[in-house]
């Protein structure tokens, strides 16, 4: 590149004379990877994109160098090795070993359903059994991770529902399908 100009952002330039700083795309974007990583860390436990954004915005103030090119949101996604979705917007470093999102949701609730106790469950169960054994998460993400499941073809869940009752239950793919037990089981409850 011309050293009389320099790069700004993209399809934006200025003159060198001008005092801008020399910004390396690549550079700026690794920097920014370890800032978010810096501020994750300030924070202290997962945050929200805004939580994340406002302690960059700390760490910019105090210096003046740097600038984030990129959106965290872009950085985050794109950097699944180091940063983690923990669903609600809710964002973690892959080092703290959170559990994620669906993936750890769907995964849970298959222990939880391997059970022969807790065979086949009505959605609201299943939470509060999930919620018994440390799951944080709400219940409208447990529905979305179900039935996001339930719509694979290779799925690990099934739903069955009690007729007369209009009650859906869930259970293993793999589990046989008793209405008679399973009714019994939610009339204990």
């Amino acid at each position: 590149m011309n050293p009389l100009f320099r790069w700004v952002d993209r399809g934006t330039y200025g003159l060198a004379e001008w005092g801008l700083p020399e910004i390396r795309p690549k550079e700026n974007y690794a920097a920014g990877k370890e800032a978010i990583r810096s501020a994750l860390k300030a924070i202290g436990r997962p945050a929200t994109i805004r939580e994340i954004r406002e302690q960059l915005d700390t760490i910019t103030a105090e210096n003046q160098d740097f600038t984030l090119l990129s959106k965290p949101s872009i950085v985050l996604y794109n950097n699944p090795q180091i940063f983690i979705s923990l669903g609600q917007g809710k964002w973690g470093l892959r080092e703290w070993n959170l559990p994620s999102s669906t993936k750890d949701t769907i995964s849970l609730a298959c222990d939880v359903l391997a059970d022969e106790e807790t065979s086949w469950l009505t959605s609201q169960q299943l939470y509060l059994e999930m919620k018994s054994r440390g799951w944080s998460g709400a219940m409208v993400a447990l529905q979305r991770a179900l039935d996001r499941e339930i719509a694979k073809k290779q799925r690990r869940l099934r739903k069955e529902e009690l007729h007369g009752f209009n009650i859906h239950l869930y259970g293993l793919s793999s589990s046989d399908w008793d209405e008679q037990a399973a009714l019994a089981r939610l009339l204990a409850d």
